[in-house]
């Protein structure tokens, strides 16, 4: 029998209706079980901790145990059945993966500035990097392909759209990301869920930031089912402000001002993926783009 380590506080409140539930797909650190269009995860204490995840601590090869995509789970008294596999649920840690609103990351250019440069040299390609980084780092490098340059546009235009007022039509271009790329969580999903997470950070300091994170987050809720079901809970957890524990170190480091933690996050969640880790470091650079003109900023941005 399996010991859960940590359950994220939303699991925890729905527990019980996990019960009869399938398992949705299997990897060799995670094992989806899918609920409500959603998916929880049963994850490897190796695995940081998603915004719905039942954390064992025990380090094991799920693809090694007698479990198949279909099978039904049973919940008895404090007990997960799989199959002849249980995971024991008594008094777990609990983890609020709802993040916290950094708002003083407005005074904190210098550590944005490192953060932009770990994703420029150690950041993977094949994802959104390419297009991000055109428009952030001065980047002027023709793009090779049309799609690429279609990103370029919708974020430029979202961009102006924010400047303009137009928070519907901004909140529209973003949303038009929804299911680019290829994988489990396509590029343009893992880069929404990162300007997310800077748009929740800093929505209560700021009308129009405000407009936009209740927009896209209702954009995200109508198209959700555009993308995979995996990649559909990362989406619907951060419009609800809850996101990966990723997102949580990185913040962290940035907040305390420590380069050293900074540094061991952002490679930490570069490894996520093909290149989920590094699209979503570029939604969260671009995010700060975004807001980089702002009053709120202008004490790190301004001229």
């Amino acid at each position: 029998m399996f010991k859960v380590n940590f359950i994220s506080m939303p699991v925890l409140k729905n527990m019980y209706s996990l019960n009869h539930s399938k398992i949705h797909s299997i990897f060799k650190n995670v094992i989806n079980v899918e609920y409500n269009d959603k998916l929880v995860s049963i994850q490897n204490s190796n695995v940081p901790k998603g915004p719905l995840s039942i954390s064992i601590n025990d380090s094991v090869n799920f693809l090694d145990l007698p479990v198949k995509v279909g099978d039904v789970i049973t919940i008895k008294k404090d007990v997960i059945c799989i199959g002849s596999i249980s995971v024991n649920i008594e008094r777990p840690l609990i983890w609020n993966p709802r993040l916290k609103d950094y708002f003083l990351l407005s005074k904190n250019k210098e550590q944005i500035n490192k953060l932009k440069n770990i994703v420029i040299l150690y950041g993977k390609s094949g994802g959104i990097k390419e297009e991000v980084l055109s428009i952030i780092a001065d980047n002027q490098e023709t793009l090779k392909y049309k799609n690429k340059e279609n990103i370029v546009r919708a974020l430029n235009e979202a961009y102006k759209d924010f400047y303009n007022k137009k928070q519907n039509d901004a909140s529209a271009k973003l949303s038009s990301l929804i299911g680019y790329g290829a994988g489990l969580t396509p590029a343009g999903d893992d880069f929404l869920v990162g300007v997310m997470s800077v748009l929740h950070c800093f929505k209560k300091l700021d009308i129009p930031l405000l407009e936009l994170y209740e927009k896209l987050s209702n954009e995200i809720l109508k198209n959700s089912h555009k993308t995979t079901t995996v990649s559909k809970t990362f989406l619907e957890e951060a419009a609800e402000e809850r996101f990966s524990e990723s997102f949580h170190k990185l913040y962290e480091a940035l907040w305390n001002k420590n380069s050293e933690e900074l540094y061991k996050a952002a490679i930490s969640m570069i490894s996520i993926g093909h290149s989920s880790g590094t699209d979503g470091l570029c939604g969260l650079l671009w995010g700060f783009y975004l807001i980089s003109n702002l009053k709120i900023m202008e004490d790190s941005y301004g001229s």
